[in-house]
């Protein structure tokens, strides 16, 4: 995977473009997610990075032109990383993602 800063909005706020190559899992082949992230430390230094996919018209206005490629572009909805900290030196991180992906529509339209 690939990831590449678009832009900074504030410390805390970001705009990424993430890309899968040829070489991922056949479920992420090729795909790329222009994304969002929004980064939070709690009271309790629990750190909750929270990520989303930017809606179309938004990710096509803060996108470098890009060179043609044969991408294609997924949509990661309420995702992100808690990293909480342990007793130790250690903690503990739970990551949770949802990715739609659009012919799964048209798949079950089509039936």
């Amino acid at each position: 995977m690939e990831a590449t800063l678009i832009k900074d909005i504030d410390e805390n706020l970001s705009v990424i473009r993430l890309r899968f190559r040829e070489n991922s899992k056949p479920l992420f082949r090729n795909r790329e997610f222009i994304v969002y992230e929004r980064r939070e430390t709690m009271e309790d230094g629990t750190l909750v990075v929270a990520v989303a996919s930017l809606p179309k018209e938004i990710a096509e206005g803060l996108e470098p032109k890009k060179k043609k490629n044969n991408s294609i572009r997924g949509l990661l909805v309420e995702s992100g990383w808690v990293l909480e900290k342990l007793e130790d030196a250690s903690c503990m991180v739970t990551y949770v993602a949802q990715v739609f992906y659009i012919f799964l529509i048209f798949f079950f339209l089509k039936e």
